[in-house]
């Protein structure tokens, strides 16, 4: 007599459970909209044409997951920006001072991406990718809004702002050979920004 009682008990127990974890989901919001709005230079790309784009030398690769998932598995080559989330909401919290807060070999890689103009045409090398776990996170818009608003990446007119039309998961899946894992070690570069002494000379001008 007391079994069925005691499942039925159980069923409703179940039901009130999964009621409650719908009633405290909160979904991702997407940024898409506010991503676009922003500029005309953030371009979203198809799978195929980011898996060419990443492999290119004159494109910086920006990881903007938090530095645990980055150091399991990133694309190669590319550097870690894990901003606290109210610094990453902090819009006087520019993208030179989220650069001068990096490490030494990130810092160093990311200035001379900024720096790397050709003369002539007064046109960036090469384009800004940025990517996180998924791609319209809010992340996505503060770091993209830092990025539209420092006046050395505007000031050359070609560059782009590229972002994954797919999230992490599925560009890991199709293109795994793209990936690595573990971080660099940074003991050979720790001295190379105090050696460099034109590191950051045109960034630090526009600091805020």
């Amino acid at each position: 007599v007391t079994s069925p009682s005691l499942s039925f008990d159980l069923s409703l127990k179940n039901i009130k459970q999964e009621q409650q974890k719908k009633l405290n989901f909160i979904p991702l919001q997407n940024f898409k909209f506010q991503i676009e709005k922003l500029s005309d230079r953030i371009k979203y790309l198809p799978s195929i044409e980011m898996s060419n784009r990443v492999v290119k030398s004159k494109n910086l690769v920006v990881d903007i997951r938090p530095f645990v998932e980055y150091s399991k598995s990133h694309i190669k080559d590319s550097i870690n920006i894990c901003l606290p989330s109210t610094l990453l909401k902090r819009t006087n919290f520019s993208l030179i001072r989220s650069i001068n807060s990096l490490p030494d070999l990130e810092k160093i890689r990311f200035t001379d991406f900024l720096n790397d103009v050709d003369e002539a045409s007064e046109s960036s090398r090469g384009d800004l990718i940025v990517y996180d776990s998924v791609p319209n996170s809010s992340n996505v818009f503060h770091i993209c809004n830092k990025i539209i608003n420092c006046p050395l990446f505007m000031s050359s007119p070609n560059r782009k702002l590229l972002l994954m039309e797919s999230d992490f998961n599925q560009f890991y899946a199709l293109f795994p050979e793209l990936f690595a894992s573990g971080v660099e070690d940074r003991a050979s570069v720790s001295g190379a920004a105090t050696d460099n002494s034109n590191l950051g000379t045109s960034v630090n001008n526009f600091l805020e």
